[in-house]
């Protein structure tokens, strides 16, 4: 196998179990030099009505660029 499609699965490995874990939730793209490793939606975009997340799922979002 390509090493993309390794450090890809990884990846989502790593995602799955922080998201079965209850540690994440949220949809993922991480790319490099062009090539997509991984786009994958984890949890629920609304726990209560059990409404999956997917990759039209909108996010309201705060400044990710301030340095803490």
């Amino acid at each position: 196998p390509d090493r993309d499609a390794v450090i890809g699965k990884r990846l989502a490995s790593m995602f799955t179990f922080w998201n079965n874990t209850n540690n994440f939730n949220g949809s993922v793209l991480i790319a490099r030099d062009g090539k997509i490793l991984l786009q994958k939606s984890y949890g629920f975009a609304y726990k209560e009505g059990r409404i999956p997340l997917s990759d039209s799922t909108m996010f309201q979002l705060a400044s990710v660029s301030k340095v803490i």
